[in-house]
């Protein structure tokens, strides 16, 4: 029996109790019936008899709650009263003649009786019609709580639902209506917000118990609508991820009027045709647009998605079926899921959902083949295969034929290789895709030779990005430099300021990043009243490649910045995402005190703060990278604010292949030693990040820890003392549990948990001695260390064998008996093989676990580890037979050698 039911049980309870005690204070004639008693008598003999039934319900149902099960016990003492005076009645009256209920009744019991029982009544009517308006009131108030968690939903995940949510409110205000029109506030405002509630729960005054069935079913109504609306973003909040949109804002609009010649069936010089608009309208498959880095693909496809032209184009092409467009950035800058398929089709089945949230109840069904209902209700971080997306987008697309699919995605050599998908993989997953009736792509690349060979073949459904923006490039340099008040001025009295427009449009060769970064310095120029004989110098001291562009501008940085332009440098180069803000800020603060990592308490950090921080770090970038690191806000709708959302990048993705190239000479180069304090650095920067974090901002750890022990191993493998690393790690712990938010989340095990992923081996067993030595893990969280030591490390991509091999040793010397929850954890991944079997680490952890016993399969070895063979099998048979090898100690460094280079640690 649920809330809802326990209160239409309730509304039932009183309504009878009501009934009854006026039939018991109603002095009306009677007469005497056949059976031998009157009408009213029958009546109310059932009533007693129903009242009874109705109290047993309520009694056994725990929703009910203590208070209404104790007056529904004294409503059944009532009750079973009035059948004793019933069953007197029905003996005493058989063969004489009596004119009222309350007459007969005083033949059997004494005034007093009576009138207590009639009081008992009505004190126990009064009662319970007041528990009722206080469950009718909770009720409202679970309701308008729902709505506005389905408002938060709503908000976070970008849903256009206003309208369905006010037709949610309008009928909670009619339930309302209908139970006591005097509950409704004044201004008819909505129910959702808090002081609306508060206004009706104050009015709100039940004196007709009889309008509770229809209040109920309104509200039943009400429940099951919002019952729906919470499957169908459980399905989307199992898709989504942080960071969903930040690369698509990240790119920059487009400058006005650019990119208009797209939609035109003529080349903009007139040598040609352009085959874009056609395939819009008319047209299937794939459309590539090419271009060299820096053109400016990821601005024009921001430009097509959002462009009516490109809808109107597009809905001709699906008429009659309704048009879906959905649109993927890829950003090999990124999160692992902005730079794979799994993030790919994640990001699609979501706006397909998003858009078409009746196919919700297929992806569901369709899911459920391969997940089980409960890890689907329950796990918001589903850990999806790339097969089974791919499943289900093949479902969604081809299940619904009253739909055309059109989708976006940008970026495909950002796209992240590994040792399990390729770039061909991707190719083929598009091809099939594409292949059926109503679904097409617009994709971009740089021109690799293998998109040239998959997607070259058609001229008509290519286009090259540098040979057709000429006139955008004239055009974007002329309007900066007319914006400039000092270009206006010099250009009137010498025209040879105007030949700057056309000499930038020359040298461009259609890179637009190579033409923003010269206008932007040549602006600087005019603001100092530059000679046209300086601004000529200026642009013939520009190089013509992106490359040499920033070595140029690199060389620029005074002499005094140089350490802190290569470290800012190693801190952006060290993982493949942007970090947040603050480890940049809190570095700084503590090269210029590095006392203040112990002496700083637990000390949020407040709006004004971070303010001032993100100014600091904005000018000390420009004066360090001139422009090629920036600060800009990603994930705005995660909820964890700018102290994690303010994150440091680079300028374009060009800038970081050009850093971590070979060619890069002497700016970015520190010393060993400075690179190692930079390492100490970042390790010590995480403690404060914990020390200073916001209150209920901060966001799931794992990233912080990801890094910190990524930090810790480099660290180490450039020298730093091992016994520092250690103390820095568990003042990491003390800070993370003094976060209030954080406490309870159990900070070491995560702690450890990043340590096993990262080779962290030496720090790794001190744990394991730690816990031997006072309270030991419990198997469940020896299990979960287990699940994460056997996966690639998120930063490192390397499972390292020997801290795998530490987790076991540690569960054999404890009382439990791991070895099934160990296997059932690895065969996940042996079925899975996500974790690609080319990866550093995977062979050594298949020999470990199947010298433990793990049953392997042949098969699969001779699929997956051909090179393999014999040795797992012959590991295997003694695994089989219970002759498991001793596990070996695994090597760390002992504290008596700090200061040694190592990479094991």
């Amino acid at each position: 029996m649920d809330g809802l039911t326990a209160l239409g049980v309730a509304s039932n309870v009183i309504q009878l109790v009501s009934f009854a005690s006026k039939l018991v204070g109603n002095t009306h004639s009677i007469y005497r019936s056949a059976t031998g008693t009157s009408d009213n008598v029958v009546v109310l003999n059932d009533v007693a008899s129903a009242l009874g039934r109705l109290t047993d319900a309520v009694v056994i149902a725990p929703e009910c709650g203590e208070d209404l099960k104790e007056l529904s016990l004294t409503a059944k003492r009532a009750a079973q009263q009035l059948l004793d005076v019933l069953e007197a009645l029905r003996v005493r009256t058989k063969k004489t003649r009596w004119k009222s209920f309350l007459v007969a009744a005083k033949q059997v019991y004494k005034a007093d009786q009576i009138e207590s029982l009639t009081t008992n009544l009505s004190r126990l009517q009064m009662q319970i019609l007041l528990h009722l308006q206080s469950q009718v009131g909770n009720q409202l108030r679970d309701i308008s709580m729902r709505i506005e968690g389905v408002e938060m939903i709503c908000e976070r995940l970008d849903l256009k639902r206003t309208s369905e949510l006010e037709r949610l409110r309008h009928d909670i205000l009619a339930a309302v209506q209908s139970l006591a029109s005097n509950a409704l506030p004044a201004n008819g405002s909505a129910l959702a917000s808090s002081t609306a509630v508060t206004e009706a729960l104050e009015n709100l005054k039940l004196s007709d118990p009889e309008r509770i069935p229809a209040f109920l079913g309104k509200v039943s109504a009400v429940q099951k609508q919002l019952t729906d609306l919470d499957r169908y973003h459980t399905v989307l909040q199992r898709l989504h991820f942080d960071d969903f949109t930040s690369r698509h804002d990240k790119v920059l609009p487009a400058h006005a009027t650019t990119f208009q010649w797209i939609f035109q069936d003529g080349h903009p010089d007139g040598l040609g045709r352009l085959g874009f608009s056609d395939w819009l309208r008319k047209q299937g498959g794939i459309f590539w647009i090419r271009g060299k880095a820096g053109s400016g693909k990821s601005t024009l496809l921001k430009f097509l998605g959002n462009h009516p032209l490109t809808i109107r184009f597009l809905q001709e092409w699906a008429k009659p079926r309704k048009l879906v467009l959905a649109k993927f950035y890829f950003w090999n800058s990124g999160t692992r899921l902005q730079k794979s398929q799994e993030g790919l089709l994640r990001s699609l089945l979501f706006e397909i959902l998003r858009q078409c949230p009746e196919l919700g109840h297929h992806f569901w069904a369709k899911s459920q083949t391969f997940l089980d209902t409960e890890v689907l209700l329950s796990t918001l971080d589903v850990n999806w295969t790339t097969g089974q997306l791919g499943s289900l987008l093949k479902c969604l697309v081809t299940l619904d034929r009253s739909k055309s699919f059109c989708f976006i995605i940008d970026g495909l050599d950002e796209y992240q290789v590994d040792d399990t998908y390729d770039h061909r993989d991707l190719i083929k997953t598009l091809r099939e895709l594409s292949a059926w009736l109503g679904i097409k792509f617009c994709v971009s690349s740089r021109p690799w030779t293998v998109f040239v060979d998959a997607f070259g073949g058609a001229p008509d459904q290519v286009l090259k990005l540098e040979d057709l923006t000429r006139e955008d490039v004239r055009r974007y340099a002329s309007d900066k430099f007319n914006e400039h008040d000092q270009y206006r001025k010099l250009s009137q009295f010498d025209p040879g300021y105007r030949q700057l427009v056309d000499e930038v449009v020359r040298r461009a060769q259609g890179v637009f990043l190579w033409v923003f970064l010269v206008v932007r310095d040549l602006l600087e120029g005019l603001t100092y009243n530059d000679t046209m004989k300086t601004m000529r110098r200026r642009l013939d001291g520009f190089p013509e490649t992106l490359e040499a562009f920033f070595q140029h501008m690199l060389s620029s940085v005074p002499k005094f910045y140089r350490i802190q332009t290569a470290r800012a440098f190693q801190v952006a180069t060290s993982v493949d995402y942007p970090l947040p803000m603050v480890m940049y800020s809190f570095l700084n603060d503590i090269e210029d005190d590095p006392e203040i990592v112990d002496r700083e308490i637990r000390r949020p950090c407040g709006g004004p703060e971070i303010k001032q921080r993100q100014d600091t770090m904005r000018r000390r970038f420009d004066a360090w990278c001139k422009g090629l690191l920036e600060v800009g806000t990603f994930g705005q709708r995660n909820g964890y604010g700018s102290f994690q959302n303010d994150r440091v990048d680079f300028l374009h993705r060009t800038v970081r292949d050009f850093l971590v190239s070979e060619n890069v000479q002497g700016i970015t180069n520190l010393l060993s030693e400075e690179r190692r304090q930079t390492w100490i650095g970042l390790c010590q920067a995480v403690v404060l990040q914990f020390k200073r974090a916001p209150e209920n901002t901060f966001p799931p750890t794992t990233d912080c820890l990801d890094e910190l022990c990524h930090f810790a191993r480099n660290a180490i493998c450039d020298g730093a003392p091992i016994g520092l690393i250690y103390e820095i790690l568990e003042k990491v712990i003390d800070a993370a549990n003094a976060v209030e938010s954080l406490a309870s989340t159990g900070m070491r095990e995560e702690v450890l948990a990043s340590a096993c992923q990262n080779g962290l081996s030496g720090f790794v067993q001190s744990q394991f001695d730690y816990y031997a030595s006072g309270q030991p893990l419990r198997p469940s969280q020896l299990t979960e260390i287990f699940r994460q030591a056997v996966k690639p490390g998120p930063i490192s991509g390397k499972i390292y064998a020997d801290n795998v091999a530490s987790i076991i040793k540690y569960g054999e010397s404890s009382d439990y008996d791991m070895e099934q929850s160990f296997f059932s954890v690895f065969g996940e991944v042996v079925a899975k093989i996500g974790i690609g079997t080319k990866r550093d680490g995977v062979v050594e952890l298949v020999k470990l676990m199947v010298g433990y016993g793990y049953p392997i399969e042949k098969d699969w070895v001779e699929k997956y580890l051909p090179g393999h063979v014999i040795e797992l099998m012959m590991l295997s048979k003694s695994g089989h037979a219970k002759q498991k090898r001793p596990l070996e100690e695994p090597e760390y460094p002992p504290e008596s050698k700090r200061g040694r280079r190592l990479c094991d640690v």
